[in-house]
């Protein structure tokens, strides 16, 4: 009896592991051991609207003069808990915002990919990316902020009244030691009436940008 258990105990263990090889050689089960390298996943994206503080520069430093809601919700345009932000020219003329992400390692990424739209078309943003800390005056190169510099400032766009998607190329640019990887600056209306627009899904990926937003041309 004894004899019999035994055989039966070595037949199931040794169906187990035809199953086990034949579900890991098909691809059903997801291979992750040290000894197949080829199996490393691709790098994930990285985003950063949910930074947990920002950088207010210009008149934004006026908490009243520059507000963001990032959990606003407009079904009508398609804008799922996406950031309004909403901007009443001030002294300065103009408001900038830098999201703050402590001392990242940007290197395995190549592009920054954005969604934003006016409220009614005109506004006019641009947009800063890879900002390190900076308190000497003379190493800035986006005046609107005190204490930080940045390695990429992209001209300005006059925003649509509907979604559009935007890239920013990181290509030939420092990636080591970011603080402060995306942001904005908008500029005031002559006319002096709020200027709101919208900001979603600002990421960060390793795929090269297709079609970037044109730079303005500064030293980091």
């Amino acid at each position: 009896m004894q004899f019999v258990f035994a055989i039966a105990i070595i037949a199931t263990v040794a169906a187990c592991g035809i199953i086990v090889y034949t579900f890991t050689s098909t691809g059903v089960f997801s291979n992750s051991h040290p000894a197949h390298p080829t199996n490393i996943q691709e790098k994930k994206a990285i985003n950063v609207e949910d930074s947990p503080s920002v950088e207010r520069g210009g008149d934004a430093r006026f908490y009243s003069r520059l507000t963001i809601n990032n959990n606003f919700i407009d079904d009508m345009n398609t804008c799922h808990l996406c950031s309004k932000i909403t901007y009443t020219p001030g002294e300065v003329g103009k408001a900038g915002i830098a999201y703050f992400n402590d001392k990242l390692d940007l290197n395995d990424y190549r592009r920054i990919v954005f969604f934003a739209r006016g409220q009614q078309g005109g506004e006019i943003v641009s947009f800063i990316a890879i900002g390190r800390s900076a308190y000497d005056p003379s190493t800035k190169n986006v005046d609107t902020f005190l204490n930080q510099d940045f390695a990429i400032m992209t001209k300005n766009v006059t925003l649509d009244e509907f979604w559009k998607r935007y890239e920013i190329s990181l290509e030939e640019t420092k990636l080591a030691d970011v603080s402060y990887p995306f942001g904005f600056v908008i500029s005031g209306h002559a006319s002096g009436e709020d200027q709101i627009f919208y900001l979603k899904g600002v990421t960060f990926d390793p795929k090269p940008a297709i079609n970037s937003l044109p730079l303005v041309n500064i030293t980091s």
